[in-house]
């Protein structure tokens, strides 16, 4: 907001009949909402993140998947709790990466982990970002693209298995 607080002061005009469809309480985080095939996904949590899928239109849960995120519990170091990613969803599956860089493939429509957890960062690159990792995925031809400070690693998005990365 216009107060660096975390609080937007805007408000919808009253006049346009719009109201909210529905709500839910996912936790601390700070990621988007990905929606694909009339399914939302968001993340939230810390230090267990969860990942939740709910209808779209509804708001009702499908299915959510919880892992331990071993991040710092102060927001001094990395200035924020719960995740900062927005799942990426494709093919029928989604992917979703947590503060500290574990990342999990699933199966969109029931939750079911396809590969994980893979930890980014783990081939002896140095992989972290001030902030933590709070990139969220790019998807292209067959591979998962993350940015972490100055540099940059490659997943192969069917494996979980590194591609590739370094400085960028």
């Amino acid at each position: 907001g216009p107060d660096h607080n975390g609080i937007s002061t805007e408000s919808l005009d009253a006049s346009l009949g719009l109201s909210d469809a529905w709500t839910r309480n996912v936790g601390t985080g700070q990621g988007g909402v990905a929606v694909r095939d009339g399914l939302a996904y968001v993340m939230g949590g810390d230090p267990t993140v969860t990942l939740y899928c709910m209808d779209a239109l509804t708001g009702a849960p499908k299915w959510q998947y919880s892992w331990s995120s071993s991040t710092p519990t102060t927001t001094t170091q990395w200035d924020g709790d719960g995740p900062r990613c927005t799942p990426a969803v494709q093919d029928g599956r989604v992917y979703a990466i947590c503060q500290a860089g574990k990342m999990y493939c699933f199966n969109a429509t029931n939750g079911s982990v396809v590969w994980g957890p893979a930890q980014v960062g783990n081939a002896g690159q140095e992989f972290q970002a001030d902030y933590g990792h709070c990139g969220s995925p790019l998807l292209m031809n067959g591979c998962l693209y993350f940015n972490g400070g100055t540099t940059g690693m490659v997943v192969d998005a069917a494996t979980g298995a590194v591609a590739g990365g370094g400085a960028i």
